[in-house]
């Protein structure tokens, strides 16, 4: 067979020169490992021998290897392995298939259905995972990420150009030292959960529905919890951190520079640094712990601090503005400036040991106000 050049522009990045060596459509089941290092234009398949019950065929995508035109489908519990100098159009994993990507370059990579995905090193223009998926990258470039339909993916050590701005279907995304462009944010629904790590910056993270959001490290500009939402704090470093419609917050580390809880939402603090916290419209703050330098409230919102040894009397405080000092139960010594606005209210609770001594009459302080 003859064999012709052809030039065949990829991206608008990128022109690469491949000879067109076979012209028909492929296909891999007998269990075997198969090398490609030239060019195919049409479909490849990939299963299992012996009608998908037998084992496993691995075909490797080599230096020269390209699959310029058409896609690779990888079924059953086979092995796509993409390398070095390599090229796949469009890229597929079902069943319980695994795509393995140490070099080369996918323009666009999909799974479903339990496949996988192992990426260490090369580049992918765009990563759709679907159907209870996995996705582990801890090296290389991506142009677009985004997680649906109870898939998983996990990114450190790597770079996006451009996230999807939204989570959905009970999916997982988790960026660690991962490097975003210019403008990111994230916005949780369904039971998703999303989790920023060290070494990553975010715009602007919203949860929603039930939505959960861990930050353990990284930073990010704002951060809004709504509608029965939960937003976990153990370290990293937030501007403004709100939360609204009964939403929950739980910090135990990290620093945020304006806590607000507006709402019947519920904040409950045990750890790091704040440099103010404001409760409005039923909005509820629990302070156990931490390092902060100011309190606020206004329009019925309660900022309840646990401990010992303040300079105020148990209960609701009546002074609109002063300086409070005292032991948390956390341990962590207070001297801070409080402000109440309207109907906001400040209540000193005390710790557990102390609450025993005062008897059951002590047990009304920690009520919110009717």
């Amino acid at each position: 067979m003859s064999v012709s050049v052809r030039t065949i522009v990829i991206s608008l990045f990128f022109i690469i020169v491949i000879p067109c060596q076979i012209k028909a459509d492929v296909h891999y089941d007998d269990g075997q490992i198969h090398d490609i290092n030239v060019a195919i234009n049409d479909s490849v398949e990939i299963y299992n021998a012996d009608a998908h019950t037998g084992a496993p065929t691995t075909v490797n995508l080599i230096s020269g290897g390209v699959i310029q035109c058409s896609s690779v489908d990888v079924y059953d519990s086979s092995f796509f392995n993409l390398n070095t100098g390599s090229f796949a159009n469009i890229v597929n994993g079902w069943d319980h298939s695994q795509v393995n990507i140490s070099g080369g370059r996918i323009f666009n990579l999909a799974t479903h259905a339990n496949s996988r995905v192992i990426m260490t090193g090369g580049q992918i223009d765009r990563l759709d995972p679907f159907g209870n998926s996995t996705v582990d990258i801890t090296g290389g470039s991506l142009g677009v990420v985004c997680a649906m339909e109870n898939s998983q993916v996990t990114v450190s050590n790597a770079s996006v150009e451009w996230l999807y701005p939204e989570l959905r279907q009970n999916s997982s995304l988790s960026l660690t030292n991962t490097s975003l462009g210019e403008y990111h944010s994230m916005d949780t629904y369904d039971n998703s959960h999303f989790t920023l790590s060290t070494g990553t910056s975010l715009d602007q993270i919203r949860s929603f529905g039930s939505s959960t959001a861990t930050i353990s490290g990284g930073s990010a500009v704002w951060i809004s919890a709504y509608a029965n939402s939960r937003v976990t704090m153990t370290g990293g470093q937030i501007e403004c951190l709100d939360a609204f419609e009964n939403s929950i917050v739980d910090m135990t580390g990290g620093h945020v520079e304006n806590l607000g809880a507006w709402g019947d939402s519920a904040v409950n603090i045990t750890g790091g640094s704040l440099t103010s916290l404001d409760a409005y419209e039923n909005g509820c703050i629990d302070i156990f712990g931490g390092e902060f330098y100011g309190i606020y409230t206004n329009g019925s919102g309660l900022i309840k601090l646990y401990g010992t040894d303040f300079n105020y009397n148990y209960g609701f405080i009546t002074d609109m503005t002063g300086t409070l000092t005292g032991t948390l139960a956390s341990g962590d010594f207070i001297q801070i400036n409080f402000f109440r606005y309207n109907d906001g209210a400040i209540l000193l609770v005390p710790e557990p040991a102390t609450l025993l001594l005062l008897g059951l009459g002590g047990i009304a302080l920690i009520k919110k106000r009717n």
